[in-house]
C-alpha cells in the first residue's frame, strides 16, 4: 500500500518519518511500473513514427514526478517527457511517439519516500505491415486482366516440371508468418532480422492464389491476397503458306510486277486455341545479305495469321529465311520456320 498525505500537508513536505496522527508517512518501498501495453494501433498515422497513450503506475503521492524515456533498441534516446501522479497513483503519457518495430521504454519516479525505475521492451506492431509477393512478378497480360500470368518465358527453372516460384514475405523481425495457398497451410515461418522470410513453390498450369498472415506483438495482420495465372504451354505453329521449300519466280508474285520487287503473303497456323488477336513476330533475311524489317502482324480467330512481305533479291538465284513467331494469350512463343529459293 502506497502512502497517503495528511489533509493540508504537500508531497514535498519535509515530513518524511511520520504522518498523521504518528503513523509512518512512508509504508514501503517506491514502486514504479508499467500498466499492460501493448502497441498495436496508432492514433496519428498523419504524424511521422506511431503514437499511443501509456501510463506508470506508482506508490508516489499526489503531484510527484515520474519521467518517461523512450528509446530504440541500441539504447538511443528519442523522447524523455515528465509528468505528475495524479489521485489514482498513475502518471498518464499521451500521444507518445515510438519507433517500429520495437520500443525501450523506461519510467522513473522520485518523491518524499524515495525513488524507483522500470524498464520494459515492446513490439510496436501498428503501423508495420504484411505484404506478399510472387517471384518472378506475374506479368499484365489484357486478356487475362486485372489478373497477372506467368509464363514458360519467364520460369526461373524452365526443366523442372512446374511453374518454380517464390512466395517472398515482407513484415517485422521474428514474427511468425502463416502461408496459405488455395485455402490450405502450406507453410509456418519466422522471419529474420531484416523482417523477411520467403518459400520456395512449384505451380501448376491454373489459377493460383495465396495469402499471408502475420503474427507478433499482440498483433495479427493479413497480407494482401496474391493470385495468377499459371500458363506454360506452348502454342504449335506452322508456315503453310508458300508451302516450305517451295521455289519462288515470277509467276509467284501478287500484284504481277516483278519491277517493284516480288509481294508474297506468308502464312502462319496455330493449333492452340488462345492465340486469336495476339502479335506475330516476322523475321525475313536474304541469306548472305542481312535481315528484312517486316512489321509484325496479328492472329486471326480462326488461328491463322496472314504476313505480307516484298523479296527484292540483290541477284538471282537468291535464298530467303523466314520465321513467324506466334503468342498465346499468356506471352507463350512458339516459332515457325521455312526457307525459300528465289529465281527471277
Amino acid at each position: 500500500m502506497r502512502g497517503r498525505l495528511c489533509p493540508g500537508i504537500l508531497a514535498s513536505s519535509a515530513l518524511l518519518g511520520a504522518g498523521c496522527d504518528g503513523v509512518a508517512l512512508c509504508e514501503a518501498p517506491v514502486s514504479v511500473a508499467f500498466a499492460p501495453t501493448q502497441i498495436t494501433s496508432d492514433l496519428d498515422s498523419f504524424a511521422p513514427g506511431v503514437q499511443t497513450d501509456l501510463r506508470v503506475r506508482t506508490s508516489l503521492f499526489v503531484g510527484e514526478i515520474v519521467t518517461l524515456e523512450v528509446l530504440d533498441t541500441d539504447g538511443m534516446p528519442l523522447t524523455t517527457v515528465s509528468r505528475g501522479v495524479d489521485a489514482q497513483g498513475e502518471a498518464e503519457f499521451d500521444d507518445v511517439t515510438v519507433p517500429t518495430p520495437q520500443v525501450v521504454l523506461r519510467a522513473s519516479g522520485r518523491g518524499t519516500c524515495g525513488e524507483s525505475r522500470a524498464e520494459i521492451t515492446r513490439d510496436v506492431s501498428a503501423g508495420t505491415r504484411c505484404a506478399l509477393a510472387l517471384d518472378p512478378a506475374p506479368e499484365a497480360r489484357a486478356f487475362y486482366a486485372p489478373v497477372g500470368v506467368l509464363n514458360a518465358m519467364t520460369d526461373p527453372d524452365p526443366v523442372t516440371p512446374g511453374y518454380q516460384a517464390t512466395l517472398r514475405i515482407a513484415s517485422q523481425p521474428g514474427w511468425s508468418v502463416e502461408v496459405l495457398g488455395n485455402g490450405a497451410t502450406l507453410a509456418v515461418l519466422t522471419t529474420g532480422p531484416g523482417g523477411t522470410a520467403s518459400l520456395p513453390v512449384t505451380l501448376a498450369d491454373g489459377p493460383a492464389g495465396f495469402g499471408a498472415i502475420c503474427s507478433g506483438g499482440g498483433a495479427r495482420l493479413l497480407a494482401h491476397t496474391v493470385t495468377a495465372v499459371v500458363d506454360t504451354a506452348p502454342p504449335s505453329c506452322a508456315l503453310i503458306g508458300p508451302v516450305p521449300g517451295s521455289l519462288i519466280t515470277a509467276a509467284s508474285d501478287e500484284d504481277g510486277d516483278p519491277g517493284n520487287g516480288v509481294q508474297l503473303t506468308l502464312i502462319g497456323a496455330a493449333t492452340a486455341f488462345d492465340v486469336a488477336r495476339e502479335r506475330v513476330d516476322v523475321e525475313l533475311t536474304e541469306v548472305g545479305v542481312g535481315a528484312i524489317a517486316v512489321p509484325p502482324a496479328v492472329t486471326a480467330d480462326d488461328g491463322t495469321v496472314r504476313a505480307p512481305v516484298t523479296l527484292i533479291p540483290t541477284s538471282s538465284p537468291a535464298r530467303y529465311d523466314v520465321a513467324l513467331t506466334m503468342h498465346d494469350h499468356a506471352g507463350n512463343a512458339c516459332t515457325a520456320v521455312a526457307s525459300y529459293d528465289v529465281n527471277l
